[in-house]
């Protein structure tokens, strides 16, 4: 199997997880199954890098919040944003400028740097939940306005956005500075 189809896997397997918990309303057994069995994959993701694995491993973080782990969760959102970081998804946000088209570079571009900026805000809500330092800048975070398509409807991704810049100023006036 593929690195990317191990991801995508795992995705199901976490994507799966996530919809038991909101179904049932509660934590259950079976959706920790189903955890677990996503976790697992996490070597190939470590030792195979991609976009892909990137993908995996925001959403293994988000489901693994949502159990209350949260101290694994820091740890595999930190290797999402290095796995990131070092394939250069970073580089999509500030680098490119495409027309809005339908096609497939326009799609991968709009993708990847909605994916980086998805590992930026988590780490500022996580930065704002436990008062550790964020290992990103104000700028990795920056979302030149013509890197996302124009919003059909609400505009909720950008709107996260501006939530996560907001929690990052809150957390370092809480966290970073000393009081007067």
């Amino acid at each position: 199997m593929t690195p990317a189809g191990i991801a995508n896997l795992s995705i199901v397997y976490t994507v799966i997880c996530i919809g038991i918990n909101e179904v049932s309303g509660r934590l259950n057994g079976t959706s920790t199954g189903y955890l677990t069995a996503s976790y697992s994959l996490y070597g190939n993701f470590v030792s195979l890098p991609c976009v892909t694995s990137v993908q995996a491993l925001v959403l293994l973080a988000v489901a693994l919040r949502a159990q209350d782990k949260v101290g694994q969760a820091w740890q595999v959102r930190g290797q999402a944003i290095r796995i990131a970081h070092s394939i250069g998804l970073h580089k999509q946000v500030h680098g490119q400028s495409v027309s809005w088209t339908s096609s497939p570079l326009a799609i991968s571009i709009v993708f990847q740097s909605r994916l980086w900026l998805s590992c930026c805000t988590l780490e500022r809500l996580m930065q704002l939940e436990s008062g550790r330092p964020s290992q990103l800048s104000d700028k990795d975070a920056e979302t030149p306005p013509t890197d996302l398509p124009p919003a059909t409807g609400p505009d909720y991704f950008t709107a996260w956005l501006a939530l996560s810049r907001i929690m990052g100023e809150i957390a370092d006036r809480f966290y970073s500075r000393r009081p007067t």
